[in-house]
């Protein structure tokens, strides 16, 4: 049967027990005879002004009942605490208005709730309603099943979440929760060989966005390494392309000088005048420069000894320099 605990009074002391509906004493007859002002001396509770006397109740099996209105209804139940109340087997209710309904839920606090079979509600206020739920904390609340709430506020509402610091609140399925956008992490063993020696097969990197969400990358330390070996090729490949590029830079530089050359060394071809009379040779010369670049030409014409029509051979050159140097032949005549 239950237990429920009373106080003394009339001749002798008594223990009384509740089985159902039947209190049967032992020993001497227990009367509970208290007064509202000896309720509030002893116990230091009053109920709205009222006058009677809630006493706790024991009706299930092995069940105890400690407290002004507890109430142990569950199999092997427990209420400790004014209002407490277990209803489920193997429940647990301590503390003022604390309720244990599931089965094996345990509520410890001042109006907490363990509503879920094998829920844990620990602190005031604290809710766990979820099936196999843990609320830890002031108002905090596991309604999900194989939900942890742990803080001041925490909510872990969805199923398998977990909900760690003050006011820290999942929002999806399976989701870890930890701290808010003020808070800073510290896992000082993350830079330990030992973690390192833990870890197998291939390495990633973890990402974040903006609201916190991790995530493995598909790329790691592995796929870094052999970018390194992809760049070191392109760096070769890219020294080549200098090199050939620095060739044709000079090579670029010298045709234009060239050109520039040539052009001076046009311009700077002399033409050599007929000579008046046969077997006489004139000659003529020329100074030129074009966009920095100077040449010097140099022209001879002989007249052969021609009976009827004048005419003279002519040859010219013209330089400008290194091996930039022009020549040119040719006959002249008059008729």
């Amino acid at each position: 049967g239950g237990t429920a605990g009373g106080g003394g009074g009339g001749s002798g002391q008594g223990i009384y027990i509740v089985t159902g509906n039947v209190t049967q004493s032992q020993g001497q007859t227990f009367i509970a005879d208290l007064r509202l002002s000896q309720l509030s001396s002893a116990t230091g509770i009053a109920a709205n002004n009222t006058s009677a006397l809630a006493a706790p109740v024991a009706v299930g099996g092995d069940a105890i009942a400690v407290g002004f209105g507890s109430s142990a209804a569950g199999t092997a139940s427990t209420a400790v605490g004014t209002g407490a109340s277990a209803v489920n087997t193997g429940s647990v209710a301590v503390g003022y208005a604390a309720s244990a309904q599931g089965l094996g839920g345990t509520a410890v606090g001042t109006a907490s709730a363990a509503s879920g079979a094998g829920s844990t509600a620990l602190g005031f206020v604290a809710g766990a309603t979820g099936t196999g739920s843990t609320a830890i904390g002031a108002a905090a609340s596991a309604a999900g099943n194989n939900s942890v709430a742990l803080g001041n506020g925490a909510a872990a509402n969805q199923a398998n979440t977990i909900a760690i610091g003050a006011n820290v609140k999942t929002t999806q399925a399976n989701q870890v929760a930890i701290g808010n956008a003020a808070n800073t992490y510290t896992l000082a063993g993350v830079a330990s060989q030992a973690s390192a020696a833990a870890q197998s097969g291939a390495t990633a990197f973890v990402t974040t966005d903006a609201s916190g969400n991790l995530a493995a990358s598909a790329y790691g330390p592995s796929t870094i390494a052999g970018l390194g070996n992809r760049i070191d090729s392109v760096q070769s490949q890219v020294n080549n392309l200098e090199a050939k590029t620095d060739t044709m830079q000079r090579y670029a530089v010298q045709t234009r000088k060239e050109s520039r050359q040539g052009v001076a060394m046009a311009i700077a071809m002399a033409t050599a005048p007929m000579p008046s009379a046969p077997g006489k040779t004139t000659w003529a010369t020329n100074g030129a420069t074009y966009r920095g670049e100077w040449a010097g030409g140099v022209a001879v014409a002989h007249r052969l000894p021609t009976c009827c029509v004048p005419i003279a051979v002519t040859a010219g050159v013209a330089y400008a320099g290194e091996s930039n140097v022009g020549v040119r032949a040719g006959l002249a005549g008059e008729f």
